[in-house]
């Protein structure tokens, strides 16, 4: 039997490998890949996450890219686990995107308000929206959360001392402080952006009879 074949057999055995394998279509933190993973087993348990990326990682299937940081470490499939996961599941996933520093990364996706924050930055509801004061950006977050602005304003300092944000003069009315994103805030606000729809498109693929019934 081929390494390959051996890989196959493995990672195809039991269901919460399979639903790991399903979601796990960009370098991902253990909450990322258990919170997407729950889509296809729903009774998948964040230990249950890290035994196998621990099983995985000792057969060489995925890498570790932020090794030095004790929470929130990222993994994704090394060219072995995409080859496996391409011949078990048909799924093709590209390799890990370049000049990202996965270590500002997990410091990001393992804190709830610096992602928010770093997202809110990012997105644009009309022309120009991309440069805001800390009460722009809280008011973009109460449509959906609840945050206070002191809470925003440290979560700011934290993403500026990881120069993922920057200072970009003053407003005008109340000379409150604009930011705005660097180029590696946007590379990482890119890739923390949900994955629902690759998810969505993993489970067509796996199954496009129910999606044509849906």
């Amino acid at each position: 039997m081929t390494q390959l074949e051996s890989d196959s057999t493995w990672i195809n055995r039991g269901r919460q490998k399979s639903a790991i394998a399903r979601v796990l279509r960009k370098p991902m933190t253990p909450s990322e890949i258990w919170h997407a993973a729950q889509a296809f087993n729903p009774h998948i348990q964040l230990r249950d996450v890290w035994f196998i990326l621990r099983q995985c990682e000792r057969r060489g299937l995925v890498h570790c890219f932020s090794r030095g940081e004790l929470t929130g470490k990222v993994y994704y499939w090394t060219d072995q686990g995409r080859a496996v996961i391409e011949h078990v599941f048909g799924l093709a996933n590209s390799p890990p995107p370049q000049g990202i520093s996965w270590t500002k990364y997990s410091q990001v996706a393992r804190s709830k308000m610096r992602r928010m924050v770093l997202l809110e930055l990012a997105q644009a509801r009309f022309p120009g929206d991309t440069v805001k004061t800390a009460t722009r950006v809280r008011h973009g977050l109460r449509k959906t959360h609840s945050v206070s602005l002191s809470f925003v304003i440290r979560a700011l300092k934290e993403l500026r001392s990881l120069k993922l944000i920057e200072i970009h003069g003053e407003a005008e009315k109340r000379r409150q402080k604009l930011y705005r994103l660097t180029r590696d805030g946007r590379r990482i606000a890119g890739e923390l952006s949900p994955i629902a729809s690759r998810i969505k498109r993993a489970q067509t693929l796996l199954n496009p009879a129910s999606s044509e019934s849906a």
